[in-house]
Order: structure tokens, then C-alpha cells, then sequence
């Protein structure tokens, strides 16, 4: 989480900077990784139209959450174990919201249930 500081600085900071102590821009960057057994995360990621992901909701092993749409940056084959894809990837903070349409835990990249 990075809660961004805002340079006030003027003419009359005799050269020095200032920082406002209020908070300026917030942002969440996550970075997360897994292993896939089929093709079917690089099939979804490849028909995108559109790398948003709208209504978000992250939860905390504390307990906390964070709702809101991020944007998909990275998404990378890192190499493969037991024939399977092993990946990594970030996402952005791109708006915070309130209510959730998606939790984390239930955006699943995977084939259906067996």
C-alpha cells in the first residue's frame, strides 16, 4: 500500500522541499504467483478485450479488505513444474470502491470443478 505524500513546495521554501503531512494519492500494487496445470489462465489473459478487473475485493489474512477495480500489468510464464505453468503477475489499484462484485478468493483462473 502506498499512501503517496504531496510536495507543497514554493518560492518562499528558502530551497528546502515540503511535504504536506495530509495524504495524497493511495495506491495498492499486488504481485502474486501460481501454478497452472492447462492453458486455460493464458486463454483468458489472451481474449481479453479490455485488462481491468472491475469490483475487486481483496481480503487480508488480518481481516481487512480493499474493494475496488485493478488493472492487469504484468502476467508472465515463469517456468514450468510437473507439467505444469508456473506464472506471476501484478495487479494495480486503478478505483476504490465500496461494495464488492468479486472477491478475490472466487476469481479463479482455473478449469470448472470436478
Amino acid at each position: 500500500m502506498d499512501k503517496g505524500v504531496v510536495d507543497i513546495t514554493t518560492a518562499d521554501s528558502a530551497g528546502w522541499r515540503t511535504l504536506s503531512s495530509i495524504m495524497g494519492q493511495k495506491s495498492l500494487s499486488i504481485t502474486f504467483d501460481g501454478i497452472s496445470s492447462d492453458n486455460i489462465l493464458k486463454k483468458k489473459v489472451m481474449s481479453m478485450t479490455d485488462i481491468s478487473i472491475p469490483d475487486l475485493k481483496i481480503e487480508f489474512s488480518d481481516g481487512s479488505n480493499f474493494v475496488g477495480s485493478f488493472i492487469l500489468t504484468d502476467l508472465e510464464e515463469t517456468g514450468t513444474y510437473d507439467n505444469a505453468i508456473t506464472f506471476s503477475g501484478t495487479l494495480l489499484s486503478a478505483k476504490h470502491q465500496t461494495k464488492p462484485t468479486v472477491v478475490a478468493s472466487d476469481f479463479v483462473l482455473a478449469g470448472p470443478p470436478q
